[in-house]
């Protein structure tokens, strides 16, 4: 059996004799002479151990006077040198003599590898020797954190690798393409040694270093980088050997999600690399939810599991997106709940009279949500953003309404569902999850007014000649409607086009205090406790659009919005520099848009020093958002037709931006990590514990500030 040690790169310099320098010494011992009685000591150098090859088969070892080498092994051909497993893994652990020249400062606890100019010292990270590494590694909670829980509890992955003497050639096919995909995962976002070597920093150092208004990590993630690629590659090729993507298998559809989610973000034709894995898993899974009517092993693994709920929301809302019908039929989404029927509605289920168990008053309310918020994705591309939808010659005025309606619903339940979960008592892992869940649901919901504004704005955009240009100040006057034809559809669009920018100026907003809190709970962004990699991808990579939203709204100063003062601005844009130098501790290459941010930062303390010559900038977190948003709200006059209790309520779009129902209350934005505790426990159990919640990281984890000018990248 191996030895589970670990490996260090393969270029890491180790010390040699020749490497010191030989110094003078006054008290080295006269030479002996040739007569003395220590004559014995001149037999030493014939007294040789046997060779390798000799020791092995116990026999005496020949040499030729004034030779080294083994008489047998030279003429038969045998190797003088022990070269098995064990030994090419001490080897690598301890490199080899000929390795010279190493740096005092390799041996530097993390602690002092802080800053970018000591990034010189850091022993380079190689992804070299990546099978040995495979072989020896052990994957438990210490190396892969909560990562392994992700969907530890639908494939049993570490039941399977404990009994295969955690060595993964002797895993099933499925499972080693599995366990690479876990590892290129945890180069990105743990700070394992056996992965990333000794001196990686420490997730710890790094969650003090997340809380600095100015330390740039991105030294961090350009090493990381090279490591996930290996590994990555490692990965594929592995699962396109073992045939996952012909076999279907609940490992399977776990390995290529993961791999998925390591690939750089696809192209934007709908041929693209990602869209094939999507579509692979999610057949795949469809073939195994039929299984699972007759296989019980299936069953356990697939229906109402992390696994299936993960690809079945992630679905939803790429389907959204890119205009094209859901995958999964309502048939199928029945056997996912456990052939149970689908919950009540949100307004249904806030009506609902309270259990005295909080834990089910909970559940119940999320599991709404959680349907709530996938049915409205999964109807977009009839609605809005369909190959059809789009051509019509009118956008879809009552289905946009009606989005409107609904994804305000949902966003105003998050306080109730927030508080629901305050109210749930067990250990900190479980009340952590059950935080997360509601973290995750919530940025889908936020995601969807994304979606509305890329609608609406293509329709404003392609509106024909002679129309007012600029539809969002002014309603044409009705002489003018004479001679324009359709101009109240425009006049109506014009309404709808104002409200959506505003919503997405909230929801810009939103995604700022989530990177707040993340920040100020010492969560390095990218880490997957925070979100998964495909969706820090998309959140960073989207930056520009939600961060322009927030620079042209007017501040307060400038006529602008009542409550959101150039201050408040200012304090939006340093939390989102802060959080592009977080992220580059695991992507290096999200960090490119930081010189604009920070440009804009200057800009606008320059424009804040007219406003206020004498009063010197707040750096700090001195803005409630809370407050901002109360004063929005109580500006509105009526909110009664969009509140989540009145299910009749008209439908329609407010008439001003004041309108729109505030949202006050949000928390930061995590792809939960939920587990399958055992094989009885399904997604819709109200007494289940939060691990059991068979959504997990799904909901949420397509997180996608989209941008009006492009198609999404999923």
């Amino acid at each position: 059996m191996d030895i589970p040690v670990y490996t260090p790169p393969s270029n890491l310099p180790w010390p040699t004799a020749s490497s010191f320098p030989i110094l003078p010494s006054s008290s080295a011992p006269p030479p002996l002479e040739a007569n003395t009685r220590q004559q014995p000591l001149a037999k030493a150098p014939r007294q040789q151990k046997s060779c390798a090859a000799c020791r092995l088969r116990r026999v005496k070892c020949e040499r030729r006077d004034g030779a080294d080498g083994c008489v047998a092994a030279e003429t038969k051909e045998r190797a003088t040198h022990r070269n098995g497993k064990r030994v090419k893994a001490a080897k690598e652990l301890y490199g080899t003599s000929e390795a010279t020249n190493i740096s005092a400062a390799s041996f530097a606890p993390s602690s002092m590898l802080s800053t970018p100019s000591s990034f010189a010292y850091i022993p380079a990270i190689s992804y070299s020797s990546s099978d040995t590494r495979l072989g020896i590694t052990e994957l438990r909670e210490g190396m892969m954190s909560n990562l392994l829980d992700f969907f530890d509890g639908d494939v049993d992955f570490r039941t399977a690798f404990d009994a295969a003497g955690r060595r993964i050639d002797q895993l099933s096919d499925a499972n080693q393409a599995l366990c690479a995909a876990y590892l290129a995962i945890g180069a990105r976002c743990t700070d394992h040694p056996g992965l990333l070597g000794p001196n990686a920093p420490r997730l710890s150092d790094l969650r003090d270093l997340a809380r600095s208004t100015d330390r740039d990590l991105s030294f961090y993630g350009q090493a990381r980088a090279e490591v996930c690629k290996g590994l990555t590659v490692k990965a594929l090729a592995l699962a396109d050997e073992k045939g996952l993507f012909r076999k279907a298998s609940p490992e399977g559809v776990a390995a290529l999600l993961l791999i998925e989610n390591l690939l750089p973000l696809p192209a934007d034709d709908s041929a693209s690399v990602g869209t094939y894995f999507s579509h692979i898993y999610n057949h795949q899974l469809r073939e195994l939810l039929t299984r699972a009517q007759n296989d019980p092993e299936v069953r356990q693994k697939v229906q109402g599991t992390v696994l299936a709920w993960h690809a079945y929301t992630r679905d939803a809302l790429v389907s959204a997106f890119l205009g094209q019908s859901a995958t999964f039929s309502e048939d199928e989404l029945w056997l996912l709940r456990s052939e149970e029927d689908a919950p009540p509605g949100l307004p249904q289920e806030l009506l609902r009279p309270l259990s005295p168990s909080h834990e089910q008053n909970y559940w119940r309310l999320l599991n709404s949500f959680v349907h709530w918020v996938t049915d409205l994705a999964r109807e977009s591309p009839a609605g809005l953003t369909s190959v059809r939808a789009m051509k019509a010659p009118r956008l879809n005025e009552a289905f946009a309404a009606d989005f409107i309606r609904r994804n305000r619903v949902a966003i105003e339940t998050v306080p109730e569902l927030q508080r629901r979960m305050r109210l749930l008592r067990g250990g900190q892992r479980f009340l952590r999850d059950a935080a997360t869940l509601v973290r995750g649901l919530r940025m889908a919901a936020v995601n969807l007014s994304f979606l509305l504004k890329r609608v609406v704005d293509d329709r404003v955009a392609a509106r024909p000649t002679g129309i007012a240009s600029d539809l969002g100040t002014f309603a044409a006057s009705s002489a003018f409607s004479q001679n324009v034809p359709d101009q109240a559809y425009w006049d109506r669009l014009a309404v709808l086009k104002r409200d959506a920018d505003f919503q997405v100026f909230l929801a810009s907003r939103e995604i700022v205090s989530i990177l707040k809190e993340t920040l100020q709970a010492g969560i390095p962004l990218g880490s997957h406790e925070w979100l998964d990699l495909r969706s820090v991808q998309l959140l960073f990579t989207r930056l520009p659009t939600w961060v322009k939203s927030i620079l042209d709204q007017p501040s307060q100063e400038e006529d602008g919005l009542e409550g959101f003062t150039i201050d408040a601005k200012l304090h939006d844009l340093r939390w989102t520099a802060r959080a592009i130098r977080s992220v580059g501790w695991s992507f290096a290459e999200l960090t490119t848009t930081l010189p604009w941010v920070v440009s804009e930062i200057a800009k606008f303390e320059a424009a804040r020093s007219l406003f206020y010559p004498s009063t010197p900038t707040d750096a700090g977190d001195g803005f409630d958002f809370d407050s901002f948003i109360s004063r929005i709200g109580s500006a509105s006059p009526d909110l009664s037709s969009f509140s989540p209790l009145s299910s009749g309520s008209s439908i329609g779009a407010p008439s001003t931006p004041n309108k729109l129902t505030a949202q006050t209350d949000f928390d930061a934005l995590l792809s939960s990590l939920g587990r399958e505790t055992g094989p009885g426990q399904q997604l819709f159990e109200t007494d289940a514990e939060v691990d059991s919640l068979g959504i997990g990281a799904a909901t949420g984890a397509t997180a996608i500030p989209y941008d009006s000018h492009f198609r999404p990248r999923l």
